[in-house]
């Protein structure tokens, strides 16, 4: 008969595989397969990013704004694909406040620099506290089904210089 050791077993007596050896077949599977799966994950997320952008965040949308008379904002929009007869809407916002809304359905005045197909527009900036204050246009873009709307900057946000209750 065989004799049964009845030695108490440590924490380190337990059998373990060693790491310097090579990984079997099966193990070798996994392993590709949870890299493949990783890999496929990571497109996929890609991808939803991408389409999010595309769909919510027109890339294609160009403009331009500028100060104009002192207490006027005037400037210019225009989509990739030309606007046709639509009339984007634009807005206007200062100091991080919403200020105005309007349509830019116009041609832009003589002499000023725009594309072909451009549409103007035109704000009167509201009294504003004395001291330096921020102005940013913003055209509306309907993102992908049109129930979505999200603002693209027109050009750079503009420095206002108001003297109070202007």
């Amino acid at each position: 008969e065989a004799d049964v050791s009845t030695r108490a077993s440590t924490p380190g007596d337990a059998p373990s595989a060693r790491r310097d050896e090579p990984a079997s077949g099966a193990e070798r599977k996994i392993q590709r397969l949870l890299v493949t799966k990783a890999a496929l994950e990571t497109l996929f997320v890609l991808a939803l990013a991408a389409s999010f952008f595309y769909l919510n965040l027109n890339p294609w949308i160009e403009g331009a704004a500028s100060l104009a008379e002192g207490r006027r904002v005037e400037g210019w929009v225009v989509g990739a694909r030309g606007v046709g007869d639509e009339a984007l809407e634009v807005q206007l916002f200062v100091d991080g406040r919403f200020a105005a809304s309007a349509p830019a359905e116009r041609e832009p005045a003589a002499g000023r620099p725009h594309p072909s197909g451009a549409r103007a527009f035109a704000f009167d900036l509201p009294p504003l506290e004395a001291g330096e204050h921020e102005a940013r246009v913003y055209v509306i873009h309907a993102g992908g089904d049109g129930w979505r709307r999200a603002l693209h900057p027109v050009g750079a946000p503009l420095r206002v210089r108001s003297e109070g209750g202007e």
